[in-house]
């Protein structure tokens, strides 16, 4: 099995920080939209593996606000969680997809409330920029970066590459999104949900063997997409396929980040 890359929270947030604070004051930073292979995406969801999917569920909504969304999901916004049963998968820390931030309007007061519920941190916490943020990790694994941010909620997803350039030119060719560029890192907005991406020397693990196992898109057909991802040469992973009542296909990204495309 690969060994997962070490990757300090200090770090994470200290990059994180020089790009966030530029996006939020307005210096050096900038979004640019730029086209995609497939006009009709739109980010949808994030897949988990978990041994127990309603009881993550029923966490997300207690503890970070979530709004249910069937027995076994939960939504921040637009942006779906989807937890499936998985018997084993590896924490999220050192894969591809290596943690989740969520911003709140008073830091300090929610870490004290989840210190009084037992839910320790499991990092010093950090003050970078100006940016504060301390770290914690839910009961399967997931990594999570609490912000203060005045505006609450789903913060950003946090990819690790090899090639920090190469993936995000994969996400903006084949998904789309706005690009931002500020110091020290560049990040993407795909509608209500921002992805940043860490370049680091160890190649991360593969979302498929973590418990972040996935990132999904819409679109209006997915064949039709499916023909126009294959003519920019992604790769898949799975064929487009009907499963219950969906249409769906797997394509895989850099560092085998694993996205799914969802007809819906």
């Amino acid at each position: 099995m690969m060994q997962r890359p070490f990757i300090a929270p200090l770090v994470v947030t200290t990059l994180a920080a020089l790009a966030l604070g530029n996006v939020a004051s307005g210096n050096a930073a900038f979004a640019v939209a730029t086209p995609r292979a497939v006009e009709d995406l739109s980010f949808d969801h994030i897949s988990f593996s978990v041994s127990e999917p309603a009881k993550a569920a029923a966490w997300y909504v207690k503890n970070l606000g979530a709004a249910p969304d069937g027995t076994a999901g939960v939504a921040f916004g637009s942006v779906r969680f989807r937890f499936r049963q998985a018997a084993a998968a590896g924490p999220s820390a050192g894969s591809v997809i290596d943690h989740l931030g969520f911003g709140f309007t008073s830091l300090a007061a929610k870490v004290d409330a989840w210190r009084a519920a037992g839910i320790a941190p499991i990092a010093t916490p950090q003050n970078a920029g100006g940016l504060q943020s301390t770290w914690f990790q839910d009961p399967w694994g997931v990594r999570l970066e609490l912000l203060q941010d005045e505006r609450p909620g789903l913060h950003h997803v946090h990819l690790l590459a090899t090639d920090r350039k190469a993936t995000l030119n994969w996400l903006t060719n084949s998904l789309g999104g706005a690009r931002v560029s500020g110091s020290g890192l560049e990040m993407l907005t795909f509608g209500a949900l921002s992805i940043a991406v860490l370049e680091v020397s160890q190649p991360p693990v593969g979302s498929a063997s973590s418990v972040i196992d996935h990132l999904g898109w819409t679109t209006a057909n997915v064949d039709d997409a499916a023909a126009v991802l294959k003519r920019s040469g992604v790769t898949f992973t799975i064929e487009p396929r009907t499963t219950g009542n969906l249409r769906m296909a797997f394509i895989e990204g850099p560092n085998q980040l694993r996205v799914e495309v969802l007809q819906r």
